[in-house]
């Protein structure tokens, strides 16, 4: 019952999915914890979502105008993390790998990190997910050679490293959290909604920071803008087409 309800709400958006679905398996689940300030935990069980075989990624093709979202949960899995580190390792130059290692950053085993990291073309994670991997620094030195790190910091915005140049703290609006689950994904989802409008990294991350703002005064983690909810919401018209 849980997988049909992820594949409805896929189809509802225009989201082709790729796998057909695992015969006797269900997708998991994730109990959300939050308390009077908007911040949560997870308590989450697992079901098909964190079963991927490297038979389950041979067939998919990417174009080199693509983006490739690569989520920390999928990593620290036993039974997709090697899966995923041995597929995104072995991928060419072209299509765009973003990673967000999440939560469970310190439960990603290293050599899963590392053939990750090589490959890796814009890391998005908050502050305390940096320190637990080494700081940004040294995130920053590991990456692919042009890759760019943003280090989200809630309220205070996200700061954007790209190799050689300063790094940059974007602002964000301030407002009155109710919920912060999914905020990190809608950050990472909006940053490339704007680089695929063709924004420069500045802009994409400002509109992350406008797009999880929003995302927090809303329950539940299902929570990113429309388009025009984030042109609506607290400040001049989004330049997005």
């Amino acid at each position: 019952p849980f997988g049909d309800r992820v594949r409805a709400a896929l189809q509802a958006e225009g989201v082709e999915v790729l796998r057909p679905a695992a015969p006797g398996e269900d997708t998991g689940y994730t109990v959300a914890l939050v308390d009077s300030e908007g911040e949560r935990t997870f308590v989450t069980a697992t079901g098909a979502d964190a079963k991927v075989a490297p038979a389950d990624l041979s067939g998919l093709r990417y174009r080199s105008d693509d983006a490739i979202y690569i989520s920390g949960y999928d990593l620290a899995y036993p039974e997709s993390g090697p899966a995923l580190a041995a597929h995104i390792g072995a991928l060419p130059d072209g299509p765009l790998v973003a990673v967000d290692p999440g939560p469970l950053a310190a439960d990603i085993p290293s050599e899963r990190w590392e053939a990750v990291l090589v490959r890796t073309d814009l890391l998005s994670l908050n502050a305390r997910e940096a320190e637990l991997l080494g700081g940004s620094a040294r995130l920053q030195s590991r990456l692919h050679p042009a890759g760019v790190l943003i280090l989200r910091d809630g309220p205070r915005g996200a700061t954007l490293h790209v190799a050689g140049e300063p790094a940059i703290l974007v602002k964000s609006p301030v407002v009155k959290a109710v919920d912060s689950s999914g905020a990190g994904d809608v950050h990472v989802g909006a940053t490339l909604a704007g680089l695929a409008q063709g924004l420069a990294w500045v802009a994409a991350v400002e509109l992350a920071n406008r797009a999880a703002a929003y995302s927090v005064t809303q329950s539940g983690p299902a929570n990113g803008p429309t388009l025009r909810q984030l042109r609506e919401f607290d400040g001049p018209a989004v330049s997005m087409s």
